[in-house]
């Protein structure tokens, strides 16, 4: 009863506090006029933002193709605006332009680790003397308790493991302790650049033509070594570092590299028996050629560096191994002099060839051209600078550099910043980002962004934190941040409204903080975010979400929501860009056609200059999804939003994640597993949902969300229970299931369209151990194939 009172007080102070808030926003609002709105708000709202191209080669069961309605009349781009006079057709010529332009600017900031500390523990809540002290006796009896149950469980477990399958221990990992943030400027890193291509042709004797291979984590040395290639016309190939070694091994055999580019921590440790496994089976005739990035090496490292060094240049391998650190000198500027470079001028060459993650099969290696590379950075530049035609752009562009960029979307949104005269300020990794995962402090309070880019799994995540960090307040403070998000989401953000009092109160103290405190662009790709993770980031961090749609075949992106579109844009992905053309083909047997009403839908085919050169070695496979005339078969289907009025794209899911249900019915399994992802029981990318058409109904496989499920069951009587025990709890299965079922409904969700049963598993899914891909996508096939026998056992219950 008292929970109830204090819920209405809550609503009420906000709802108090919402109406002064509307007040202060509108006397400000005259003083400062539109400065004080958030960079989405304060543009002028465009309504068509797509155009159809009116032409006459239609074909039956096709649209005719959409653009963006900028380019419906006129070429589409092929490389960035207003930049040498637009006359740049290679990635090189870019650089040269952006160090000529930027000179004194900083260009590139990182921080180097210097060691390692024990893991972080946080303050505990000061209590009076007589309080501490009774809390502890009763803390320390329960704990003999529970180490008694845990001993008694591990003895039994002990019986229980003999069928002969190895249990994967959980992964714990030290805390980097960096030293102070450092720094490259424009000119810095033209010099780096110069220098190390030089070395690349006069050293290490690589030709025009030849082929590196990327196989390490983001960093400075990976940017500055590719564009070293570019200006030396070396084709670089990118392996994600977490790619299986079987599909290393079958990327290096097909591309035939001279050269490997490897970070030194890959010569230690652990992954040293996957790197000397994965050298040992490639052509060493070929590949003879190591360059490795040191700049991270402890020194208590390097002995065992130095044994693994000279085990590759023994006669086991015969490799000739090269420091990064001393290729970025000028030693060999006189020989290059002799020996110059005279780069091509097509702007059709092969730049790079990009090897997807896969969700399933072997990876593949996608060819792209300067022209692909620099029409999508020219793109993705124009689409997300479009909103500030009438606006001074005076954001200073700082971004947190940390997904690989072996990832396209990396590597573009990397250049759009750097287009823009920004910094990248380079994480060590996701798991650095906050200060948990680092010391003194983590990437985002160190850096302070003022650009995100992430994929929906990193911002899952930041919001369920986000979220328990509420649960944790009083009930009465809990009501109160309700109340100012429902303000902020339902009512002053839908009616171009900013809420200056409560981003002082709440959202630039409680939320902003955890992106560092001044991000003003938070983009997303690889994946749909879900609507209430955009509406949550939107309102907490005060920062438009920008998602796109794209694929490595696409060079990142074909369409995307500009900071003009409504802040709520959810469940869209916006105007296509100005590098392509998008047209929908009918899928009858689907149900889905362009001659829908009121939205067409149909199989989304691209078209322009950002549409990849061929798969490498395999033209098959091109011509799979590649047609005469160019055409690009996504593999998605789509719909176009006409009833809106803006024409933008939307994605109702990939072909083969349509499933066709016993009684008839379509599900498009990723799409519920965005909207059941909801759940407070489930872990960010913690849902797969299972159906194939012998089956009535669809199963799902959940990772729950530990914190949480201890949180429910210490309410529930089962506090005693380990997760282990908790996952086969009928009861609390039960509960999972009813709790996703309810976030379904609210979702919008057919019945039919939620799984009837449910399997809650203790285990882990990363790209480490071949459960999601390195874009960090459910790989369907593994997970299945992994818990069959669960699977089944879902089934046959029900027989």
């Amino acid at each position: 009863m008292l929970d109830w009172a204090f819920k209405l007080a809550g609503y009420l102070i906000g709802a108090f506090i919402s109406y002064i808030d509307l007040v202060c926003f509108y006397l400000t609002y005259l003083i400062k006029g539109r400065d004080i709105l958030s960079y989405d708000l304060r543009t002028s709202k465009s309504k068509k933002r797509v155009a159809q191209v009116i032409t006459k080669d239609v074909k039956k069961g096709e649209s005719k193709p959409y653009r963006h309605v900028d380019f419906a009349h006129r070429d589409l781009m092929e490389a960035p605006e207003n930049v040498s006079n637009g006359k740049l057709n290679r990635m090189s010529e870019l650089f040269d332009h952006l160090v000529e332009r930027f000179a004194e600017k900083p260009m590139l900031k990182f921080r180097t680790i210097k060691g390692e500390v024990a893991k972080k523990k946080k303050p505990e809540e000061k209590k009076d003397k007589k309080q501490a002290s009774s809390d502890q006796d009763d803390k320390d009896k329960k704990d003999d308790k529970q180490d008694q149950k845990e001993d008694d469980k591990k003895d039994d477990k002990k019986d229980d493991k003999k069928d002969g399958k190895k249990e994967e221990p959980k992964k714990s990992f030290p805390i980097p302790a960096f030293g102070p943030v450092e720094h490259y400027t424009y000119a810095q890193v033209g010099k780096h650049v110069k220098n190390l291509s030089n070395n690349l042709r006069n050293k290490l004797k690589i030709k025009q033509g030849d082929c590196i291979a990327f196989y390490l984590e983001t960093s400075p040395e990976w940017l500055t070594c590719a564009h070293a290639c570019f200006k030396s016309d070396i084709l670089v190939a990118t392996l994600f570092s977490s790619l299986a070694q079987d599909g290393v091994v079958s990327a290096l055999n097909d591309i035939k590299p001279v050269a490997l580019f490897v970070q030194a921590s890959m010569m230690i440790g652990d992954k040293k028996e996957k790197l000397t496994q994965t050298l040992s089976q490639v052509d060493k005739k070929i590949l003879k050629t190591l360059i490795v990035n040191t700049r991270q090496l402890l020194d208590s490292q390097r002995k065992e560096y130095k044994d693994t060094l000279s085990h590759y240049q023994s006669e086991a391998f015969h490799f000739k191994v090269y420091d990064y650190q001393d290729m970025i000198d000028g030693s060999q500027q006189q020989a290059a002099a002799n020996n110059p470079v005279k780069q091509p001028s097509s702007n059709d060459d092969v730049a790079m060839i990009m090897y997807t993650s896969g969700t399933t099969g072997a990876p593949k290696g996608v060819q792209l051209t300067h022209r692909n590379l620099l029409s999508s950075i020219g793109s993705l530049n124009y689409s997300v600078g479009l909103f500030r035609e009438t606006v001074k752009d005076n954001l200073q562009y700082r971004y947190i550099a940390y997904l690989p960029l072996a990832h396209i979307l990396e590597l573009i949104a990397e250049h759009v910043v750097l287009l823009r005269g920004g910094e990248l300020c380079y994480g060590y990794s996701s798991r650095t980002l906050n200060d948990s995962g680092a010391y003194p402090r983590g990437d985002l309070s160190t850096y302070k962004p003022t650009v995100m880019a992430g994929v929906p799994k990193v911002f899952d995540t930041i919001m369920k934190a986000a979220k328990e960090k509420m649960n944790s307040t009083h009930v009465l403070v809990r009501s109160v941040l309700k109340a100012a998000i429902y303000y902020k989401t339902q009512v002053a953000l839908r009616f171009q409204v900013e809420t200056p009092l409560w981003n002082y109160l709440l959202f630039d103290r409680m939320f902003k903080p955890l992106l560092g405190g001044n991000v003003e662009i938070i983009m997303c790709g690889g994946a749909a975010l879900n609507k209430n993770s955009h509406e949550f980031m939107r309102a907490c961090f005060n920062a438009p979400v920008i998602q796109g749609y794209g694929l490595t075949e696409t060079t990142a992106c074909c369409a995307l929501i500009s900071p003009g579109d409504d802040p709520f844009s959810t469940e869209r992905v916006g105007a296509m860009i100005p590098a392509c053309e998008v047209k929908l083909v009918d899928c009858k047997d689907m149900g889905y056609t362009n001659q829908d009403v009121p939205n067409p839908r149909g199989l989304i085919k691209v078209r322009g200059p950002c549409v990849f050169k061929k798969y490498y070695n395999q033209p098959d496979k091109t011509k799979e999804v590649v047609d005469d005339e160019g055409w690009f078969d996504t593999g998605d289907i789509g719909q176009i939003n006409v009833q809106e009025g803006n024409y933008t794209l939307s994605i109702v899911d990939r072909m083969k994640n349509l499933v066709k249900l016993s009684h008839g019915e379509y599900i498009a399994v990723e799409k519920i597993e965005s909207k059941l992802s909801q759940s407070e029981f489930a872990r960010p990318n913690g849902i797969m949902l299972y159906a194939n058409s012998d089956r009535e109904y669809a199963t799902a496989l959940i990772l729950p969300q530990e914190s949480y499920l201890k949180d429910w069951a210490s309410k529930n009587g089962k506090g005693s229970l380990s997760v282990e025990e908790l996952c086969k709890d009928d009861e609390v299965k039960k509960a999972v299931l009813q709790n996703l079922q309810d976030h379904g409904k609210s979702a919008g969700l057919d019945r039919y369209e939620m799984p009837k049963k449910i399997t809650l598993i203790d285990d882990e899914w990363t790209s480490e151990n071949g459960m999601l891909s390195s874009a960090e996508k459910l790989k369907r096939s593994a997970i299945e194939k992994k818990y069959k026998e669960q699977i089944e056992e879902m089934y046959e219950s029900s027989e």
